[in-house]
Parts: structure tokens; sequence; C-alpha cells
């Protein structure tokens, strides 16, 4: 549990950091932006992220698996990773460009071609993050993520003041984060991973027959909090992209926290066997989190138009009620993205696909029926009532698997309180039992 707490503690402090950096960036580029450009960046983001997610083809969390499970070196693993790239990566480009042609936007070719280059280095990181997660280097996997965010503010902020951040310019600052980000992670890899082979053909054939069951629960995790952005873009409405985007936006720093746990509690849970004390160390971190969040969800409804004002600027103001419905979608949704990680690294990703399509399905069907007859509180509705399905049937799945009853899954106790205390207050070496 220690050890569990710590790492969760390292790579959320990182992601909060990265989150404010991603925040100033995206408030800049809203103010600098039209509503349309700026729904056309936040489709192009969920995007490439779910082609990263789709052409890693599930070898993030395979490596991950073989290494903290068989016993493959992790050099072989990052060797063979590093070989599928090469392939992985054309593809990707060719993906994105396409993605932005078949989602109507007309764009330059030097626009379309910008925004191409945004997949592949996410690719590289993606994928080479599995060797890091199977050794329980949790801490190391970041350093891609954080060069990423801290070049995307370096170079925001002064082009921002000196009046040149259009569209052009924010996809070619986009670009020239990710590939700093995929060349610093590169070099860690090189030199924290030891010793590294020849690829493996026959590895890499293993490392994608055995991602195949992670890729489709990925792909859900995805899927279920962003299917709303390509439901709205298919209505060729590129304002209402912009300002469902603009509200979207807020509940991420939600989705931030969710996806560092879901990271630890991955890393930790390759490691373990499918046992009672493993899965109640994650569910009482994961329920002291989640009362957290709803205090943020709290404050963040009590003062949605003020932020919103502040961040995005007066056009998005009046999209304070939609940001308010999505709250409790929120908070449900990273629920389900801090415990699913738990059951996947336990031998149960073949339940992603039950786990997330229906929610999917539900958040996506809602969206494009709703959208275009209440804007985007319409769009808002699809999303919370599609996190709450997904929210459930997690929820459902831990309580058949681990036999844990639903009050201890939703509430935390007193007795969490003071075993936290205790545990953070206790010193000493920190390679105790996890």
């Amino acid at each position: 549990m220690r050890r569990l707490v710590l790492d969760t503690a390292w790579v959320l402090a990182s992601r909060l950091v990265m989150r404010g950096a991603n925040m100033v960036a995206l408030f800049m580029l809203a103010r600098a932006l039209p509503v349309a450009d700026f729904g056309f960046y936040g489709f192009l983001v969920a995007t490439t992220l779910i082609l990263t997610v789709g052409l890693d083809l599930g070898v993030r969390q395979a490596g991950a698996y073989a290494i903290g499970q068989r016993g493959v070196p992790a050099g072989a693993v990052a060797a063979t990773s590093v070989g599928l790239l090469a392939i992985l990566t054309p593809l990707g480009a060719a993906a994105t460009w396409y993605a932005c042609t078949f989602g109507g936007y007309r764009l330059d070719n030097h626009l379309l071609l910008a925004a191409a280059m945004v997949t592949p280095p996410q690719l590289v990181m993606r994928t080479l993050q599995g060797p890091f997660l199977g050794l329980k280097r949790v801490a190391e996997l970041n350093v891609g993520e954080l060069a990423v965010r801290a070049v995307l503010l370096l170079l925001t902020v002064p082009t921002f003041f000196q009046g040149l951040l259009d569209l052009e310019t924010a996809l070619l600052i986009l670009v020239a984060a990710q590939w700093t980000g995929a060349v610093m992670l590169l070099g860690q890899l090189l030199v924290r991973v030891r010793p590294l082979a020849l690829p493996s053909p026959k590895l890499a054939l293993n490392l994608v027959s055995d991602g195949l069951p992670f890729l489709a629960g990925i792909i859900g995790v995805i899927l279920f909090s962003r299917v709303g952005i390509w439901a709205v873009a298919g209505l060729d409405q590129p304002e209402l992209v912009g300002r469902y985007v603009g509200a979207l936006r807020m509940t991420e720093l939600l989705a931030e926290i969710a996806t560092a746990v879901g990271v630890a509690v991955f890393a930790h849970g390759v490691q373990q066997d499918k046992d009672g004390r493993g899965a109640s160390d994650t569910i009482r971190l994961v329920r002291l989190l989640t009362l957290g969040m709803v205090v943020y969800a709290v404050i963040v409804a009590l003062f949605a138009p003020q932020i919103l004002r502040i961040g995005f600027g007066e056009a998005y103001v009046g999209e304070a009620g939609a940001l308010r419905l999505m709250l409790p979608g929120a908070v449900l949704g990273c629920q389900a993205s801090m415990l699913y990680p738990g059951l996947s690294a336990r031998g149960q990703a073949k339940l992603g696909l039950l786990i997330f399509g229906p929610g999917t399905m539900v958040h996506g069907v809602l969206v494009w029926w709703l959208a275009p007859l209440l804007g985007v509180a319409g769009a808002a509705i699809g999303y919370t009532v599609g996190q709450t399905v997904v929210a459930m049937a997690v929820l459902l799945a831990w309580n058949r698997i681990f036999g844990t009853p639903f009050i201890e899954l939703l509430l935390p106790s007193a007795a969490d309180g003071r075993a936290m205390m205790r545990l953070l207050r206790r010193r000493g070496d920190s390679t105790g039992p996890d």
C-alpha cells in the first residue's frame, strides 16, 4: 500500500503540474483562436489520442505484463517496441490526415500535414512507456509528458502575447512539443533500460496478440469520455464543437487525476496476484480520491460562469449550465478510469468491451440526438448518462470478481483516513511490501 500511494502521489503531482501548464496554454488558445478553430484543435487532440491508443495495439500494457508477470527482459521488450514503432508511426500520420478530412474540416494541405505530425510522437511515447510500467518505474515514464507540457507552455505564452497565435502556429507548437517529449522518453529508455537486445519478430507477435485484449479496454476508456466530441463534430456546426470542447476541458483536471491513479494501479497490479489485499489497497485509494473529486466538482459548479469567463473568455460563459451537467458524470467516469486498470492488470482485460462498449454507445447516441435539440447542454446530458453507465459496469465487475460490497466501493470510511495518515507518517525505506 505504501509504495502504491507514493507512486500515485508522484505521478499525480507531475500530472497536476502538466495539467496546470496545459490549462494555461489552453486558455490562451481559447482567447486567441476563433471558436471554430478552437473546436478543431480540440477535435484533433481527441482524435490523435484515440489513434495513438488504437495503433499502439495494446503493446504498452502487454509489454508491462510480459515484464511483470512472465519475466521477459525489459531490454528485449523495449527494443522490440522500437521495431514495431518503425512500422506504426507512418500509419499514425496517414490516419490523422484522413481523420481530419473525414471529420469535415476543409483545411489547407500544410495545416493537415501539421496535424498529421502530432500522432507519431504520441505513439512513440505511449508504446515506450511499457517497459517502465513493467519495472514499476512510474516516475520515469512521465519524463516525456512533462517535456511536452513544458515546451507547449514555453512556446505558447510568448506567441500569445506577441499576437502571433493562430491555428497554424498552435499546430506547429503542438508538433514541436510532442516530438520533444518523444525524444526525451527514448533517451530515458536508452539510459535506464539495459541491456537492450535486437528486436524479436516472435516477441513482437506475442506482444501484439497479448495486447489486443488490453486494446479493447483502453480504447473504451478513451472513447467513453470523448465520443461526444466526434458526435458533435458530425453535426457540421464548428462553433458548437468549440463551445462543447471549452466546457468539457474544465472536467479534465479530474480526468488527469484518474489517469495518474490508473497508471500507478496498473503498474502495481501487473506484479500482484489476484488477491484481496492488492484489490483492497486500490479501492481504499480510489475512495479517498473520489471524495476529493466531489469537492472539486462542487466548487466548479458553484463558480462555473466566473471560471469560464476568466479561463476561456466571454464566448464560453453561456455554457456554465452545460458544465454543471457534466460534472457528476466526470466524477463517476473518473472512478471507472481509476478502477479499470486494476482489473486489466489482474487478467480481466477481456472485460473492457463489455464495460465500456454500452456506455460509449449510449453517450454517442444521446449526444447525436440531444445536441441539435439542446445545444451543448444536450451533449452534456449524453456525456453524464454515458459516464454513469460505465461507472456502474466497473463497480459491478469489482463486486463480482473481488467480492467488494458496493458500499465499500462508493463511500470512504474513517478507517481509510486513519490508515492513510499512518502511512504518510511512517518513516523508513519505501521498498516495503507492495
